[in-house]
């Protein structure tokens, strides 16, 4: 369950420029059917779980610069999935921070690496990159946020009326709510579920 609650580093406060709702996992990560053995890396499931993590505790601040420093280790063009994975948790930190310049960035860097991600993590990480990039743009490109809204509801059809109800938030057009989802994972032949869910600030913010 989440509750609402106000926007903001660790849950304090509201967000300084317009991040109208968080985009929060609601579950630890799903590795999948072989447990991560066919991730691209060992670095790559523990930097997800501690993005995870951060995320569902609300602690923006501490987890920013650890991302950071993943990805400043790894040099210049690197495109590991550690690295994916650290831009993309980045990315929403900054996003539920407020800094909507800085998260959509990160996000769009990450968009391209995630295709080399097998069926069920690719699945869970890509549904919340979109989310975040639909959120990250509603302010001020509309049309922008719209076409990731499409895309991501054909990733997810069964949860195409909770994604235009989150779009409709973080435009300012939806009052207070909380929205949860659950996510079948696109791979067949597995029962394992990743579940999501976005807070709606109880507060109003001004987007952009």
């Amino acid at each position: 369950m989440v509750d609402c609650g106000q926007g903001g580093s660790n849950g304090q406060g509201q967000n300084q420029q317009g991040a109208a709702i968080e985009v929060l996992p609601a579950s630890s990560f799903d590795p999948g059917p072989n447990g991560g053995a066919d991730l691209p890396e060992p670095t790559f499931l523990i930097v997800v779980r501690e993005c995870y993590a951060a995320l569902r505790a609300r602690s923006f601040d501490a987890l920013a610069p650890k991302m950071t420093a993943i990805i400043e280790s790894a040099g210049a063009g690197a495109d590991s999935g550690a690295v994916v994975a650290a831009r993309l948790c980045r990315g929403l930190a900054s996003l539920n921070d407020g800094a909507l310049a800085e998260a959509a960035r990160d996000l769009d860097t990450a968009e391209g690496g995630l295709g080399a991600l097998p069926g069920d993590p690719k699945h869970q990480l890509e549904l919340l990159l979109l989310r975040g990039q639909m959120v990250a743009s509603a302010g001020q490109r509309l049309g922008e946020a719209s076409a990731y809204l499409g895309r991501a509801a054909a990733l997810a059809p069964g949860q195409a009326a909770q994604l235009e109800q989150e779009l409709a938030a973080a435009s300012g057009a939806s009052p207070t709510t909380t929205v949860p989802s659950t996510t079948s994972p696109a791979t067949t032949g597995t029962s394992a579920t990743s579940t999501t869910a976005t807070t709606v600030p109880a507060t109003s913010v001004t987007n952009g």
